[in-house]
C-alpha cells in the first residue's frame, strides 16, 4: 500500500494536484523518496530513514484521494449502465 501511495503522490503532483500550503513544506515527501529501480509492478521506491509522519501523512492522502476518484468513477459508471435499460436496474452485465 506504501508503494501504492507514493506512486499516487507523484502521479498527481505531476499534473498539478498536489499544493502544500506554506506552513505545511515541510511535509513535502519529494525529498524523502527516490526511485530504486524497476521490477514487475513498476517503479520501486526508496524511503529516507529520517521520513517522518508528516510527509507519511501527505503521501496517505493523496492515496485516499486517488480510491475517491475510483469509487467516483465506478458510482458514476453504474448510474450510466443503470439508464441503458428501462431504469429499474442493471439489465445486463458485460465482462
Amino acid at each position: 500500500m506504501l508503494r501504492d501511495a507514493i506512486a499516487a503522490f507523484f502521479d498527481m503532483d505531476s499534473v498539478g494536484l498536489v499544493s502544500l500550503a506554506s506552513k505545511a513544506v515541510r511535509a513535502d515527501p519529494r525529498s524523502k523518496i527516490e526511485a530504486d529501480g524497476i521490477d514487475e509492478r513498476g517503479t520501486k521506491y526508496r524511503i529516507k530513514s529520517d521520513c517522518g509522519n508528516k510527509q507519511i501523512a501527505v503521501l496517505a492522502a493523496c492515496w485516499f484521494a486517488r480510491m475517491q476518484v475510483s469509487v467516483s468513477d465506478s458510482i458514476a459508471f453504474m448510474t450510466g449502465v443503470d439508464s441503458w435499460g428501462d431504469g429499474g436496474g442493471v439489465d445486463a452485465v458485460i465482462a
